[in-house]
């Protein structure tokens, strides 16, 4: 994403609403854990169904970075898929840095299924010692 003439309430609400992210997936992970009896399967499922909504809205929104909406799901979509998304970030601004957003958008979609069978198997673990 081109973070070129940010506006100070766009970037205060962006940071605003990765803290919350920060804040509540812990919360919700713990509350799956030992308040629920969701599958883990569905949790993965779940994950990278928000993700890619977050880079869809990113990639449909490339001529306009500076808005709202593509500012808080780049935010978000980029805390959710760490650490590759800045992995993607760094190599995107070494090989190509005018490459745009639509094709970041879809390597982070990809790596957000790897993020999401990794999930999966450390929520099958994480279950099997709990109970």
């Amino acid at each position: 994403m081109q973070l070129a003439l940010l506006h100070g309430e766009q970037v205060l609400i962006g940071l605003l609403l990765a803290a919350v992210v920060v804040v509540c997936v812990p919360v919700l992970l713990y509350l799956w854990l030992w308040h629920s009896t969701v599958s883990a399967s569905k949790l993965a499922v779940a994950y990278f169904v928000i993700v890619a909504v977050l880079w869809g809205i990113v990639a449909m929104n490339p001529n306009n970075p500076t808005s709202m909406v593509s500012l808080t799901a780049f935010s978000i979509g980029f805390i959710l898929t760490l650490p590759w998304s800045a992995v993607t970030s760094f190599i995107v601004a070494v090989l190509s840095p005018g490459l745009g957003d639509r094709p970041f958008a879809l390597v982070s979609v990809l790596f957000a299924a790897v993020n999401a069978v990794i999930l999966y198997f450390i929520a099958v673990k994480v279950r099997r010692l709990i109970k």
